[in-house]
């Protein structure tokens, strides 16, 4: 005769057993995500120098994304420099090319859990003067208002 905490583990054995070897999911309500979505707007930066990120991951493993980076000048003018476009993501990381020979550059996106870590290889032909979108942005929100 088996003991009660025996019966109980036997049962729990045979019904995993049955489950997997039907192949056996949970719903999809039920499954649990293995990666958080990186659709959002991230932003870093103060009132002086600042930049937002959004982005949205699109079918097919990639991202629809909107930089915008802009620096104050001390008499109140601004310089700013932008960037948008589809663009692949793998291993959680994403690369723009800019490719116009007066104004070339890399911007290199890499997402974590809830932020990004931005590389631009020339600010300069970012935005130009004091204008640089690299750095590290904080996720602010999990909505994209991106087109």
């Amino acid at each position: 005769l088996l003991l009660g905490w025996q019966s109980v583990l036997i049962a729990c054995v045979l019904m995993f057993w049955f489950e997997t070897a039907n192949g056996y999911t949970k719903p999809a309500g039920q499954q649990r995500k293995s990666q958080s979505s990186i659709t959002g707007t991230y932003e870093q930066g103060n009132n002086d120098l600042g930049s937002e990120l959004i982005v949205k991951e699109l079918p097919g493993k990639r991202i629809k994304f909107s930089l915008y980076s802009y620096w104050r000048c001390p008499d109140g003018s601004a310089c700013n420099g932008s960037a948008n476009g589809v663009v692949p993501l793998k291993n959680s990381m994403a690369e723009y090319r800019q490719t116009d020979p007066a104004f070339a550059y890399v911007l290199r996106l890499r997402f974590s859990h809830s932020a990004c870590l931005v590389e631009c290889n020339a600010p300069s032909n970012f935005g130009g003067f004091n204008v640089d979108p690299s750095g590290n942005y904080r996720k602010v929100s999990s909505k994209a208002k991106i087109n």
